[in-house]
């Protein structure tokens, strides 16, 4: 049987370490305390997620085996929760009991807050949720093993990530540094970077200010700003999160001649490499694209190359509370939707179609990569062989020399 027990962010993290359960960021009492500074958002609530035996007199006396952190989202005239990353769980404990903790979270939430239209949580389960209205929902990521250091991290990559990173080490001359402490001062120097990265990608960045109230609400506990100088201006920057053992590369941003010279790929190595010497276990790049969120492509070139492996998470699903409410907000964005194709019958083309040339491009490019690898590859081998020929040829003839020496004397 599982129950349900609401809970503070601050127990909930607590309850939730002591028994083992791996909490993502959004998951912990510090990241409410950064979403209460965006307008419109809030921390709800906790929840703590047990398992009992039918004979148990209350929800205290069974077995803790998840956690969740809710956010109240405003937005738009309505209400509803936000759980990025949650449920957290123990282990993953099967399709019926996420399915009976979903509905009894579902019922905990309408009771309490009779406001709230809909939960978006993650969840691998599509019985009892839809797909969510907005934001980009990825199910796949890429997780780097921190294990072992430089080298045993290395050695995990793909070939095109190795290749990618030696040419970075060799020709890149930018200097990275952790600046978390200088980014929680002042953000402004780097602002602007990230700037000149949402026009070149197509994409709007949040305010200056987002940045800068996570750096400072996190601090270095939780977060970490790396930043890469070319002659002393900074070209390019990573901002990445920490709890327990696990890192994410969060945020990036870079100007086009640092993107030219390799500086993200370099960056990324020796954020990776720190990581491990500090003994965190994983750095997780957050997210690629896959045929179910193909808007995501345009990341797998740069994130893919990194690990040989891909791994599955619990996309994020809504949760219907006000079922009626929720059918006409469905409504609405089909209107919308409708509309928009209307009134800009191509718009929707234009941009998948740019979606789609941008991941070809990146697949071209790594094809070019391959190529030239290959080239360089056959290139050594043919060196090698001559090398071989001629040594083999000197030694032939000093042995040949030596052979009659004898019977000359």
């Amino acid at each position: 049987m599982i129950t349900l027990e609401m809970t503070s962010a601050h127990t909930m993290e607590h309850e939730a370490r002591k028994a083992g359960i791996p909490l993502a960021i959004e998951q912990t009492e510090v990241w409410a305390k950064f979403q209460e500074t965006i307008p419109g958002r809030s921390s709800w609530g906790a929840v703590l997620i047990r398992q009992t035996d039918d004979s148990a007199d209350s929800a205290s006396a069974g077995t803790l085996i998840g956690a969740i952190q809710l956010i109240a989202m405003d937005t738009h005239g309505f209400r509803y929760l936000l759980s990025e990353h949650g449920p957290a769980w123990k282990q993953y404990p099967g399709e019926a009991v996420e399915q009976e903790t979903i509905r009894q979270l579902r019922h905990l939430v309408h009771e309490k807050d009779k406001s709230v239209a809909f939960l978006r949580i993650c969840t691998f389960s599509e019985e009892q949720t839809r797909p969510v209205l907005s934001m980009l929902a990825y199910d796949k990521t890429v997780i780097i093993d921190l294990d072992g250091g430089k080298d045993a991290i290395l050695s995990r990559m793909k070939q095109r990530g190795r290749y990618d990173v030696r040419k970075a080490l060799r020709r890149s001359h930018a200097e990275i540094t952790d600046e978390t402490e200088q980014g929680i001062a002042d953000f402004s120097p780097y602002y602007s970077i990230m700037v000149a990265t949402a026009k070149r990608d197509h994409f709007t960045p949040a305010a200056e200010q987002y940045y800068s109230n996570m750096l400072r609400i996190l601090g270095k506990k939780y977060s970490r700003l790396y930043v890469a100088r070319t002659d002393g201006k900074p070209v390019a920057w990573f901002i990445a999160t920490i709890s327990g053992k696990d890192t994410v590369y969060y945020f990036g941003s870079s100007l086009a001649s640092a993107r030219k010279d390799r500086v993200p790929d370099k960056m990324m190595f020796q954020m990776a490499c720190d990581f491990s010497d500090q003994g965190y276990a994983t750095l997780d790049l957050m997210g690629i694209g896959s045929q179910s969120q193909p808007k995501l492509l345009s990341l797998n070139q740069f994130k893919t190359k990194f690990t040989k492996e891909v791994t599955d998470i619990a996309p994020m699903r809504d949760v219907p509370v006000r079922t009626g409410f929720y059918r006409l907000l469905v409504f609405a964005k089909n209107c919308r939707t409708g509309l928009r194709h209307l009134f800009h019958p191509h718009e929707s083309e234009k941009e998948m179609a740019w979606y789609r040339n941008h991941a070809q491009k990146s697949s071209r490019q790594g094809k070019e990569q391959k190529a030239e690898r290959e080239q360089k590859t056959a290139q050594q081998k043919t060196t090698m062989s001559t090398t071989a020929h001629n040594t083999a040829a000197q030694s032939g003839t000093v042995s040949s020399e030596s052979d009659h020496s004898p019977a000359t004397k």
